[in-house]
């Protein structure tokens, strides 16, 4: 309560004793079993460390001051097992984590939606909507901040909540693995986005929604690698399988380009035309 006070008056370097005093209380609390008190304590610590990042005006946003008041509500009246507790408070550290996104400061985003999950599975449930959506909240950041290789593992884990949500043939589950295609292909590992392009189209054949665009990727990939005749072939077929004239337009871009690389200037100039 001491740091929340002195944090609302913006004295920010006299917050940090008692913050950094609490905060052993809270880690010690961990050990025997309290996990109500330590989730509250990691977020206030995360709340401070951001409010003295340097990065940030000098007087506390109104929306962390009530964020901050909410999670001290919630460890005033809650005995930290019930189910109403987790998920009150998993909401409040996701309100945390949005507004640090929004705000630029992925760092401390980051670790409020890493809170969030681990708040959101003290609920012993293999799946919900709200632990994808963490989750996906997660893999966001990373991608902000273009960390391939957590990102892959992220989407992986997205992968498998969707598959038990949603089934193997869904094509949410198409999505996901075009996705992780999309992470592998942009850290220069084609080979392996293209298997995971594969899988993507052969979780929903024929779907308009997702084949055309993984098409288009794959199509990406082989004019990069200058295989022009595969990637015309699969711009062909992502061409036939939609009515999206913003697609439809994009793939004779392509198309295009091809036939500019190959020389033949005429076809190339009335595709890009209809383009």
């Amino acid at each position: 309560n001491k740091t929340i006070l002195t944090m609302q008056n913006s004295r920010k370097k006299s917050a940090l004793k008692p913050a950094n005093e609490i905060i052993k209380v809270g880690r010690f609390n961990e050990q025997e079993g309290d996990r109500k008190h330590f989730f509250g304590i990691n977020a206030i610590e995360k709340c401070l460390l951001w409010e003295n990042s340097g990065n940030q005006s000098d007087s506390t946003p109104k929306e962390l001051t009530v964020i901050l008041n909410a999670i001290d509500r919630i460890q005033k009246g809650s005995s930290g097992g019930d189910d109403i507790w987790i998920l009150t408070m998993a909401k409040t550290l996701g309100s945390l984590g949005n507004m640090l996104f929004v705000r630029g400061n992925l760092n401390g985003a980051f670790h409020a939606y890493k809170e969030e999950l681990r708040v959101r599975q003290l609920r012993q449930v293999k799946w919900d909507d709200s632990i994808i959506e963490a989750v996906e909240k997660i893999s966001l950041v990373r991608l902000c901040r273009c960390e391939w290789v957590g990102l892959v593992e992220d989407m992986k884990r997205l992968l498998k909540l969707k598959k038990l949500a949603l089934g193997e043939r869904h094509i949410e589950t198409s999505i996901v693995l075009q996705r992780i295609g999309d992470v592998y292909r942009l850290s220069g590992q084609n080979d392996t986005a293209l298997g995971y392009f594969f899988d993507s189209l052969a979780v929903t054949s024929l779907d308009l929604r997702s084949d055309s665009p993984t098409l288009m990727r794959i199509g990406d990939i082989h004019f990069q690698s200058l295989s022009y005749d595969l990637a015309q072939e699969a711009y062909t077929e992502a061409l036939n399988l939609t009515n999206d004239e913003r697609i439809i337009s994009g793939i004779l871009h392509r198309m295009g380009l091809i036939l500019f690389s190959k020389g033949d200037y005429d076809e190339a100039e009335k595709t890009l035309e209809e383009a």
